[in-house]
């Protein structure tokens, strides 16, 4: 097994196979029967079925989507004037704090990409 997986989870799986594989309900099944199925052999099944289901593969927007959201942080573009009546953009993130020290920039990127802003955020970058 590739995979390690709670105990309850794969109980909830082996469960399911006794009811919806075999078409018992898992208190029809003995803890340990040398003749038959038993929740052992359940138990089992529920640990292969579970590790040849892919792998959830988290995305690093979706690590970036998360720390903005745990740590409450504003993501902010900011217009950079180029003196031409167009500008460009670059971002920051803003941490908010009560009193005195009130919103706080974090991190800045400059450029297109706001992701990097999001990262120096996460690494700790002071801008």
């Amino acid at each position: 097994m590739t995979q390690e997986h709670d105990a309850e989870t794969v109980k909830r799986v082996a469960m399911a196979i006794a009811q919806n594989g075999f078409g018992r309900p898992w208190d029809d099944f003995l803890p340990v029967n040398a003749q038959d199925t038993d929740h052992s052999d359940l138990m089992e099944y529920a640990r292969a079925a579970i590790s040849a289901m892919p792998a959830r593969k988290v995305s690093a927007d979706t690590v970036r989507l998360d720390a903005i959201a745990a740590n409450y942080w504003d993501l902010r573009c900011i217009p950079v004037p180029t003196g031409q009546g167009d500008a460009d953009v670059d971002w920051e993130i803003v941490e908010h704090h009560e009193g005195k020290k009130g919103d706080v920039v974090i991190a800045q990127a400059y450029g297109d990409d706001p992701r990097v802003a999001i990262d120096r955020a996460i690494a700790g970058d002071k801008p």
